[in-house]
């Protein structure tokens, strides 16, 4: 670590920096969802930031959930198995605010989106999509790449009459680039 004190600011410099967690499990404060993480392993001088067995369930049914909700809410839960991030610009991050990352591989997604349609739809309410969303975000941020294999993803939801309707889709992929709020002459490309 190299330190430089002045009267009035600290700078601070350093060539490798390690850090993990191990086996992380939360209940959040009201009980209805659980978090777990097996492996956090960060590591600045490779630029990478290595997530294992993520996981974000209920611990009470969808009809519990969805008692919380004036309107028709679409909750979501699941598991990742890796997350693996490249080329993360640690400096941009810690002195400027700004993420940029080569890429972002997940694999081993199980994904549950759940929905009640038997509720009336929130009117005022218009969903931002990903490109939406992603220019919302006021500090910069640039995501070259990212990209999701093995995935599994259901679809569930109540129908207006009460019966339910199930939606399977297995062994899917998707690639995201570049996932940006800065300006690019690239446009924002998803594969599925």
């Amino acid at each position: 670590i190299d330190i430089q004190n002045n009267l009035d600011t600290l700078k601070f410099n350093f060539q490798d920096f390690t850090s993990g967690i191990k086996d992380l499990d939360i209940q959040t404060q009201d009980s209805l969802f659980h978090i777990t993480m097996n492996s956090f392993d960060l590591a600045y001088r490779d630029s990478t930031l290595l997530l294992t067995g993520l996981g974000f369930k209920p611990n009470v049914s969808n009809a519990t959930i969805q008692k919380n909700y004036k309107f028709q809410h679409t909750q979501f839960s699941g598991t990742i198995g890796k997350v693996g991030i490249e080329g993360l610009h640690f400096d941009s991050l810690i002195y400027h605010n700004a993420l940029f990352i080569r890429e972002i591989k997940l694999d081993s997604i199980s994904a549950l989106i759940y929905k009640d349609n038997t509720k009336a739809k929130d009117l005022n309410h218009f969903p931002e999509y990903l490109g939406q969303m992603i220019t919302g975000v006021k500090n910069p941020v640039r995501i070259n790449l990212v990209k999701a294999t093995h995935v599994t993803l259901q679809n569930e939801e109540r129908k207006p009459d009460g019966t339910n309707a199930k939606v399977l889709i297995t062994r899917g992929t998707a690639e995201i680039k570049p996932l940006t709020n800065l300006t690019s002459s690239e446009d924002l490309n998803i594969t599925a």
